[in-house]
């Protein structure tokens, strides 16, 4: 039995190799049919890849930003004044200019900060024809002043005994030798300072008036009202510093100062007691309150927007947006606070 069934066995192992034997020459025939690509072919006839989802932590390509808006730099010149011009200058480089009507924008000023501001004014539109008025007022109790001590030959020219005038206000608070004038706005095409010349004399020991105003290269007279030695002695930052003597009754002194300054001090060596104040202006929009606080600028302001400057001594700058129109010539009001100490 085991004899028969051997070579059965054996047929039947020969059958299975046939067939594995058969499975690879077809294989191998399969193999050799296909066609050979090199690289750089595969690389240039490839189908791209089918769009993916993005990641969910992928950023969005950022927008690309329109060209700022033009922001008017100080001192210059528009013809055309818009509502959108109250806007802030931030605000104006954060918007995108809109192509079919840009427009200008300004900053706006706050009267506590001291600040350059952006301003838009119109020149051919017409001038301010009569003066711009405005008054200053005080608010809170000033610091009572101090008694001056004169020496002999002085103090025969006083008929009262004499204190300081650092806060000189009226019953209604209005505050006197203020320096107001334009800080900001004016195009700058200014006019040349006039021949006449402002005066401080020196009268019974004391230089009047406390506080002058000027136009920068204008002259400006030194008059000894005493028959009393004096010197006037100019200590500035931007100016050149001066010093000479008034010896006589009735002798005068001329000096220009070129540049602005807020403010020259002047002073006498000889009467350390002696003082008073040069504020020195590009242009010749500048008052100085009188005794009630009232200023009036000069007539011929462009119509436009500015910032309106008060400067103090002692209470400091205060600044104030305005308007200028002929249809609006409301009196300007600015109020100093005193100053704590």
């Amino acid at each position: 039995m085991n004899s028969e069934k051997t070579p059965l066995v054996q047929k039947l192992i020969l059958v299975v190799l046939t067939l594995i034997l058969v499975c690879l020459v077809v294989l191998i025939a399969q193999n050799r049919a296909k066609p050979t690509h090199s690289l750089s072919e595969v690389n240039t006839t490839a189908e791209p890849p089918p769009e993916t989802e993005e990641p969910a932590n992928r950023q969005p390509p950022a927008p690309q930003r329109a060209a700022p808006v033009v922001v008017l730099r100080p001192n210059a010149v528009k013809d055309q004044t818009t509502e959108e011009a109250k806007e802030s200058l931030v605000q104006s480089q954060a918007v995108p200019q809109q192509p079919a009507s840009p427009q200008p924008y300004v900053t706006l000023v706050s009267p506590a900060r001291p600040a350059a501001v952006d301003i838009v004014v119109q020149p051919k539109t017409g001038v301010l024809t009569s003066e711009l008025c405005g008054r200053v007022r005080l608010e809170g109790k000033p610091p009572p002043e101090l008694p001056i001590h004169m020496d002999a030959t002085c103090s025969r020219l006083q008929e009262r005994p004499v204190t300081t005038h650092h806060y000189l206000v009226s019953k209604d608070g209005g505050l006197a030798n203020v320096l107001v004038y334009i800080k900001e706005g004016l195009p700058g095409n200014y006019s040349p300072p006039p021949i006449n010349a402002p005066t401080v004399t020196v009268s019974r020991c004391l230089y009047e008036p406390y506080v002058v105003g000027m136009q920068a290269g204008q002259k400006i007279t030194f008059l000894n009202g005493d028959n009393v030695l004096h010197n006037v002695h100019a200590t500035s930052k931007n100016n050149r510093e001066f010093n000479f003597a008034l010896s006589q009754e009735g002798q005068k002194a001329q000096r220009i100062l070129e540049k602005p300054e807020i403010f020259v001090r002047l002073r006498c060596d000889v009467h350390p007691w002696e003082f008073s104040y040069v504020g020195v202006v590009a242009h010749p929009f500048f008052s100085v309150t009188d005794t009630n606080g009232v200023f009036c600028l000069p007539a011929g302001l462009p119509h436009g927007r500015y910032v309106l400057a008060a400067a103090h001594v002692k209470a400091g700058e205060t600044l104030k947006e305005i308007m200028v129109r002929d249809d609006n010539p409301n009196p300007i009001d600015v109020a100093f606070s005193v100053p704590h100490r």
